[in-house]
């Protein structure tokens, strides 16, 4: 049974200004707690009914597995038809400092504030083989309960920073760092040289693009070619961003 100051902070760790305080945040659901299993994240408690409980690879977190009733399963989750199982955890430390060198190739995503959207892009970038991903301070907090849904493990195995991107890309060009970025009048992307290695790729949100500055210090503007007679006026930012990383990653052919 847990105690009403338990469930008290378990449901706020929904809010980011204690999540933030407090250094921690809530994984929820038999996939996504399971996958901690596979990452370095640490995890404090994990909650779950009896049902969950009889899932054999819970022992692995040992004590730490606390069996509560069903009435307090529906207190502590930020769901609205719980899964039974719930976890806490800490939030990672990460130092903004860092920068993409020539072997690394990064995502940075301006003003990304759709949750959904965030966790979709975090999983597609994992996918892709993408280590780094830098957020605008105005984008959705990667930690936040819809986002770590959403992004199903990825979140967990990816370095996610939220920086100020103008400092960050102004450092990017003073290193000669290609800056990519996804916009509506850009060069067709099939017809760009696309270079991965010491790279960063920007996308913006779908309501208003890549912000003006950030714009300014695009080196390549991309766009993905709208078939002839198409009325929609824009794509989703998970599903644009899923085209441009398969573009980037794909195995560059042989002269024959």
């Amino acid at each position: 049974m847990l105690t009403r100051a338990q469930i008290t902070h378990l449901r706020k760790l929904g809010d980011g200004q204690y999540r933030q305080a407090t250094g921690l945040f809530v994984a929820e659901g038999l996939k996504t707690v399971q996958e901690l299993l596979h990452s370095p994240i640490e995890t404090n408690a994990v909650y779950c009914n009896e049902e969950q409980a009889s899932h054999r690879w819970l022992a692995i977190f040992g004590n730490k597995v606390h069996i509560v009733r069903e009435r307090d399963m529906q207190q502590i989750s930020q769901l609205r038809t719980p899964p039974g199982i719930l976890a806490e955890c800490k939030i990672p430390h990460s130092q903004p400092e860092f920068i993409p060198n020539e072997e690394e190739f990064a995502l940075v995503l301006d003003g990304i504030s759709d949750p959904g959207n965030m966790g979709t892009i975090i999983r597609t970038a994992e996918w892709f083989g993408v280590k780094q991903i830098f957020c605008s301070n105005d984008s959705a907090d990667p930690w936040q309960p819809k986002v770590v849904q959403s992004a199903m493990g990825s979140l967990f195995r990816i370095r996610i920073l939220r920086t100020d991107l103008f400092s960050l890309l102004s450092q990017i060009k003073s290193r000669n760092g290609m800056i990519y970025g996804a916009v509506m009048e850009g060069k067709p992307l099939y017809e760009v040289p696309l270079k991965a290695a010491g790279s960063v790729l920007v996308i913006g949100s779908e309501s208003h693009g890549i912000r003006p500055g950030l714009s300014e210090m695009i080196n390549i503007p991309v766009t993905i070619p709208r078939a002839s007679g198409s009325y929609t006026e824009s794509l989703n930012a998970g599903v644009a961003a899923a085209i441009l990383l398969s573009e980037f990653k794909r195995p560059k052919q042989k002269n024959a």
